[in-house]
């Protein structure tokens, strides 16, 4: 079933493994702005980039109006969540499809949890809800991608113990590795 048909009720049962003072929520025109200013917090030298989360995040919300981002993105699909406490963000999740994927391949989209609230495991229990989610949406194996940069290096770690092992590397013009990892659902 399409991630876009996925009834509401369906995921908030699941979203009661985080603290009762934390919501996950959908990614939609009232969270959006907070969503953009973590993730460009987190991954800063993505901002002025094609594949960045501000293009990305308002593609997701008004794909017909990004048609042409999203064909240059090759993403034919994507559903992004916001972790939150009151009205701040404090880790985001995400799924992505792309053009030219065999359907069963999903990406893991602008995966990341604010650094003041690493180290309590909301990244452990959201990246679990994140690949359940996956698996319950009929796909077999999950991708992302990742860096070198040290400030990525517990992601590195989690990834790891997830089952992410890398099956592709590329240097960066900055020589920093860009990981590609992989792991069956």
């Amino acid at each position: 079933m399409p991630l876009w048909h996925w009834r509401k009720k369906e995921w908030d049962s699941v979203s009661t493994i985080f603290a009762t003072e934390l919501l996950l929520e959908r990614l939609h025109a009232e969270n959006i702005e907070e969503a953009i200013r973590l993730a460009e917090e987190i991954f800063p030298h993505d901002i002025s980039h094609l594949e960045s989360p501000g293009i990305e995040y308002r593609a997701s919300l008004n794909p017909e109006l990004y048609s042409s981002e999203l064909a240059t993105l090759g993403l034919d699909f994507q559903q992004h969540w916001v972790l939150q406490t009151g009205e701040r963000a404090v880790a985001l999740t995400g799924l992505q499809h792309k053009i030219g994927d065999l359907p069963h391949i999903v990406w893991l989209g602008w995966f990341c949890v604010a650094a003041s609230e690493r180290r309590r495991k909301l990244g452990s229990r959201l990246l679990r809800w994140t690949t359940e989610v996956a698996r319950a949406l009929g796909y077999r194996e999950m991708r992302l991608w990742t860096t070198t940069l040290a400030e990525e290096s517990q992601a590195q770690v989690l990834y790891e113990r997830f089952g992410f092992r890398i099956f592709c590397e590329e240097v960066e013009f900055d020589g920093t590795r860009r990981l590609y990892r992989t792991c069956s659902l």
